[in-house]
């Protein structure tokens, strides 16, 4: 007769839950950027080839952890069923696609909304201090994830100072870029920035207007696109900015 499982310490929800409800939430999530990478390879015809190439290779490193993270769950939660022991203190792959794959991952993604912040206010020097603090958080992510795979859970104690800055300099990079996005696509700004485009462009084909007398279809077509937006972010402040938001990142050209 096989002898009964060892009860569960008091503790065991705070240790068996985060890793479940974590890797749930992560499929979860994976279905939604399995749907949002649909989307884009039917829109993707206008992004450089250098930017399509970012995000298949991020959806392919998203695919690779979330089945990494599958074969995590099988290993602690079915084929160690009755020994908390294993799920408590054996990493198993969690140091590769918990800590590694996430600090790449996340790497590559901060500096794609660096290069947006470039692209959209014209700035230097906080994108480039975004980039400085995103390297900063890949190389702790990193170096954590590969100490671990070669340490157990007591050990790697003595790691937790790289494993705070790994998580400190990525939530502060994440709170800069969340903020400057926002004030980027705010109503206000967003209107001033696509007004000057359309003045700038103004200026510079009305020369040739009368220079040359004419404006062919191309051009006005060019400029009506742009007043139109103009026209609906100056006036319906009171909409989506989400709409807003697209409208200004399709005005600026590639």
């Amino acid at each position: 007769m096989a002898s009964p499982p060892d009860p569960l310490p008091v503790n065991a929800p705070l240790i068996l839950g985060p890793l479940m409800v974590g890797i749930v939430l992560n499929w979860f999530f994976y279905g939604i950027l399995t749907m949002q990478y649909l989307m884009y390879l039917n829109n993707d015809r206008e992004d450089k080839k250098w930017l399509r190439t970012t995000v298949h290779f991020m959806f392919l490193l998203d695919t690779i952890q979330s089945i990494m993270m599958m074969d995590d769950l099988f290993f602690w939660f079915v084929h160690n069923f009755n020994d908390y022991s294993v799920a408590a203190f054996e990493f198993h792959l969690i140091t590769v696609d918990g800590l590694f794959l996430d600090a790449l991952i996340m790497f590559i993604a901060q500096l794609v909304y660096c290069w947006r912040l470039r692209e959209l206010g014209k700035w230097t020097i906080l994108p480039a201090a975004s980039a400085l603090l995103s390297l900063i958080s890949c190389v702790s992510g990193m170096f954590i994830g590969i100490k671990m795979m070669y340490l157990d859970s007591t050990s790697a104690r003595k790691y937790t100072p790289v494993e705070d800055v790994w998580l400190l300099a990525s939530a502060i990079t994440d709170i800069i870029i969340a903020s400057s996005m926002t004030y980027l696509l705010h109503p206000v700004f967003a209107a001033y920035e696509v007004s000057k485009r359309i003045s700038f462009h103004a200026e510079k084909y009305d020369d040739s207007v009368e220079t040359n007398g004419h404006v062919n279809t191309g051009d006005r077509c060019y400029h009506s696109c742009y007043r139109d937006r103009a026209l609906y972010l100056h006036h319906y402040t009171g909409t989506s900015r989400i709409c807003k938001a697209f409208l200004l990142i399709m005005s600026i050209p590639y």
